[in-house]
């Protein structure tokens, strides 16, 4: 078990993951995105990196249409000047568009996030007649997967979800201490894994605390691989020994130096 993420490393799965914190040195703000599905579709995917911009991409066509690509296909890391917005779906953009609109204004990560979902934001779905909000949790019966979010800015970081709690939408933001060796981590999943016919509990509570003792991206995009992977025969283990890993990208920012450094591990190749 990977030392400082046992609080991953004993969850089954997590879904998709968002960490925000600071690395070992001090100097730089820590920030993480990993992938993991349990379907065929959500595993046909990697994660690609275009300069300012991380984003997920299709291996296989075929299994992407047997998913939903809306939900699939999306930008999930995205940078504007020294901010960086992180989200599980196409709202990555709605958030980015709001820190971007509103830089004099100076907005805290957690201001910048409530602003980003104050309305209803549509796009078209697969059909001619469907579309889907990004402002609420995903229309994927029977889970309504959360929307999870995070901005990290030279103002501190926040961290946000969508969630439906007994057909009722619930969204919560949550203000994210930057702490050496230190992140905080939310998932769209509360950790347990089901029979595929059963909805995955949604994450419940604040996020919850993970140790950082890589000095590299690298090394942090390891450790957070590692920990993500498939878990041994034990209470509540619905399917030992499954690998529903995709994809981890780390990235490292120095704000004195404006330095970026990032690593990506992908199950598949594209």
């Amino acid at each position: 078990m990977v030392k400082g993420l046992e609080n991953i490393a004993n969850k089954e799965y997590l879904g998709r993951v968002i960490i925000l914190g600071k690395d070992v040195t001090k100097k730089n703000d820590v920030i993480i995105y990993a992938l993991t599905g349990r379907s065929e579709p959500s595993r046909a995917r990697v994660i690609k990196d275009e300069k300012d911009t991380i984003k997920t991409s299709v291996t296989d066509k075929n299994q992407l249409k047997k998913g939903n690509p809306k939900l699939l296909i999306y930008n999930c890391i995205r940078r504007f000047h020294d901010t960086f917005v992180i989200s599980n779906g196409a709202q990555t953009d709605i958030i980015y568009n709001t820190a971007k609109k509103l830089w004099n204004d100076k907005l805290s990560p957690t201001e910048n996030l409530i602003k980003s979902f104050d309305k209803p934001y549509l796009i078209k779905g697969n059909n001619e007649d469907e579309f889907i909000d990004l402002s609420t949790y995903e229309p994927d019966k029977p889970n309504f997967t959360p929307r999870i979010n995070g901005v990290i800015t030279r103002n501190g970081a926040a961290l946000s979800l969508v969630k439906c709690v007994d057909g009722l939408e619930v969204k919560q933001f949550f203000e994210v201490p930057l702490i050496p060796k230190k992140g905080f981590c939310l998932s769209t999943y509360k950790g347990k894994n089901v029979q595929h016919n059963q909805s995955i509990p949604s994450f419940e509570g604040e996020p919850f605390p993970v140790r950082l003792y890589g000095d590299n991206p690298e090394q942090v995009a390891k450790d957070v691989y590692e920990a993500l992977g498939p878990k041994k025969s034990g209470k509540g283990i619905v399917s030992p020994g499954e690998d529903f890993r995709v994809s981890v990208v780390t990235i490292f920012y120095n704000r004195e130096s404006n330095k970026i450094r990032k690593h990506i591990i992908n199950r598949n190749s594209d």
